[in-house]
């Protein structure tokens, strides 16, 4: 499905599966695939821009919150990466990946504490959606030679227990996370996109 997104584009870091890319201004776009997903009050959209010769991937997405509270979104990496200079500060961390039988999942999520844990653990950052607002990044992903492909985004209630050290960026409101949100994220997925046909698949 085509559809017309007005995104609020943020920059990705360069990391091994991601690159910096120039600060766009807000833009609309029906040039490339797009899938939308509801859960609730929540809405997310994603374009998906493939470049079959590069095996690369231009992920812009969305999140809509169209709820009366504030949700906190799992896309800023963490505070480790921050401090050794991987990532800046309120910008869309590289996604990880999963692959499966499926394919390949690309995620922005929390992710629990390792054990046994690490002296400096990365916690996770996220940005606070506000009742009413939206937030968006974009960034390229490198996916070799993957058939199929999705995007998931995890977010939560945001509790305002399990969040600390706020910080105003760029007009990102990032906090640090408590490693509690990991079990009350839930996680929003777009269908499978094939990477011959460049279509999202119909669920």
């Amino acid at each position: 499905m085509n559809a017309i997104i007005p995104l609020l584009l943020a920059t990705a870091v360069s990391t091994a599966a991601a690159q910096r890319l120039p600060d766009p201004p807000p833009m609309t776009d029906d040039t490339l695939p797009s899938a939308t997903v509801e859960e609730g009050a929540l809405r997310l959209t994603a374009q998906f821009g493939f470049d079959a010769g590069k095996r690369e991937l231009r992920l812009r997405y969305l999140l809509h919150n169209g709820s009366r509270q504030a949700v906190a979104m799992f896309d800023r990496g963490n505070s480790l990466a921050v401090a050794q200079g991987r990532l800046k500060a309120a910008t869309p961390a590289a996604p990880t990946t999963e692959q499966d039988k499926d394919g390949l999942t690309l995620l922005h999520r929390a992710v629990p504490l390792r054990k046994p844990a690490p002296t400096v653990p990365p916690v996770p950052l996220a940005a606070r959606v506000a009742a009413g607002a939206e937030l968006g990044g974009d960034v390229l992903v490198d996916v070799g030679d993957a058939a199929r492909l999705r995007y998931c985004l995890g977010v939560a209630p945001f509790d305002k227990e399990l969040f600390s050290s706020r910080q105003k960026i760029d007009g990102v409101e990032l906090w640090r996370a408590s490693f509690e949100v990991v079990g009350k994220q839930k996680m929003l997925c777009t269908p499978w996109f094939d990477t011959a046909k460049r279509e999202f698949e119909a669920k």
